[in-house]
């Protein structure tokens, strides 16, 4: 599991994936934002 959330996280920073970027964004944004 620990090596796929490093994938993902490597293949956002290496290929930078319009998708995973806009997850990315949501998934902090929702931390900062609990709403």
């Amino acid at each position: 599991m620990g090596v796929y959330v490093r994938d993902l996280i490597l293949g956002q920073v290496c290929f930078l994936h319009p998708f995973r970027t806009e997850i990315s964004t949501l998934f902090l944004l929702s931390i900062v934002v609990p709403s």
